[in-house]
């Protein structure tokens, strides 16, 4: 007896019709919990690599603001610095460039490091420029609206005791 026989006999008997019906409908669940579970995983290890990314930018951005020497209340504040790599400044940039959809991220992060064309006249760097990429990011990865911080305290340039 072949496959299309056994099918032929099963389909008019009530419960072969009830085991195919059965079988398919198992075999059809398991492929879409498959398909559901492979795109979760697609979706998660998205956002992981784009949180990655803003952690990283962030990061660079830092490490170019701890290169300045800040004021408060018209003294200058004992700066520590931050080791400074050009080469982890663009892959940042490419990591943001690739998972970000919003482009004002890319944007955002060029102005907080200092990036500017050829002729342009230097920036205007305040921790301004860090709050607006942060709340950005935020909103980028899904946390949410942005977050009103105290501009004038928005980056730490110096702890007590730190290094």
């Amino acid at each position: 007896m072949i496959i299309t026989d056994f099918l032929l006999i099963s389909l008019s008997s009530g419960a072969g019709t009830a085991l195919i019906v059965f079988l398919a409908k198992d075999w059809l669940a398991v492929r879409i919990k498959s398909a559901i579970d492979r795109e979760a995983h697609i979706g998660r290890a998205a956002f992981d690599l784009k949180r990655s990314a803003c952690l990283d930018a962030l990061q660079i951005v830092d490490a170019v603001f701890s290169q300045f020497a800040w004021e408060e209340d018209g003294k200058k504040l004992k700066n520590t610095k931050q080791e400074l790599s050009i080469a982890a400044a663009r892959m940042a940039y490419n990591q943001l460039a690739l998972t970000c959809k919003n482009p004002r991220i890319v944007e955002l992060y060029g102005r907080a490091i200092g990036l500017r064309a050829a002729g342009d006249p230097q920036l205007d760097m305040t921790a301004d420029l860090i709050v607006d990429l942060r709340n950005a990011m935020r909103e980028e990865l899904g946390f949410g609206s942005s977050l009103d911080f105290d501009r004038t305290k928005s980056w730490i340039a110096t702890l007590p005791g730190a290094t």
